[in-house]
């Protein structure tokens, strides 16, 4: 009989605390979904900010090769005219040449990253069409993870 009484507390026991076994392992599926969807948040944010500064990158590069090759172009104008040109001109045209060389290398370093991080992007569902586009996914898919954040947070207070 004491047996029975036994099975009968250990069951009654258990039914009482099954409950809050499971609301505490729910507990801990949200706390690990709120910290993946956080971390999601951070990593978008991080990535756009890295794509934005290689996109500058890449313009300010432009701007330079253009510059340089305009510069360049004239003392190759002049060279071709029959004009000698002086010392000085020869060292810059010899500088001008390195540094369309240091910007077109610069340039196809930050063009690269701009791919590897739009790969990046794209797994968070941008897709890097236009500026105005991909600014605006940017933006509502930060808005989705926030919303999520906050459903998640909600559905961890009922449970609590």
């Amino acid at each position: 009989m004491k047996t029975l009484d036994i099975r009968v507390a250990f069951s009654a026991v258990d039914r009482l605390t099954r409950p809050a076994e499971n609301a505490r392992r729910l507990m801990g599926q949200f706390g690990d979904s709120i910290q993946r969807t956080q971390g999601a948040i951070k990593n978008l944010e991080r990535q756009a900010r890295s794509f934005e500064r290689a996109r500058d990158a890449v313009s300010k590069a432009d701007a330079g090769i253009v510059k340089a090759r305009r510069q360049l172009n004239a003392l190759n104008q002049l060279q071709r005219t029959g004009t000698v040109l002086s010392e000085k001109q020869q060292k810059l045209m010899q500088q001008l040449s390195t540094r369309l060389e240091r910007l077109n290398e610069s340039r196809t370093r930050e063009i690269q990253k701009m791919r590897e991080l739009g790969g990046e992007l794209k797994r968070h569902g941008i897709s890097l069409t236009g500026s105005d586009n991909t600014i605006q996914q940017a933006i509502r898919r930060t808005e989705q993870y926030n919303n999520q954040l906050e459903r998640e947070r909600q559905a961890l207070a009922r449970v609590t």
